[in-house]
């Protein structure tokens, strides 16, 4: 497989299961930023 194709297999499988995901990851980086880790937004 070459890496367009994998690629495009990764984004397919985000795109098939972004709910979850994003709310992890929005829920993780608001309690990061809530503990005052908030360094890459300066």
């Amino acid at each position: 497989m070459n890496d367009a194709a994998i690629a495009r297999n990764l984004s397919s499988g985000r795109i098939r299961h972004p709910p979850a995901a994003l709310r992890l990851f929005v829920q993780a980086v608001r309690e990061w930023t809530a503990a005052g880790g908030d360094t890459l937004t300066d």
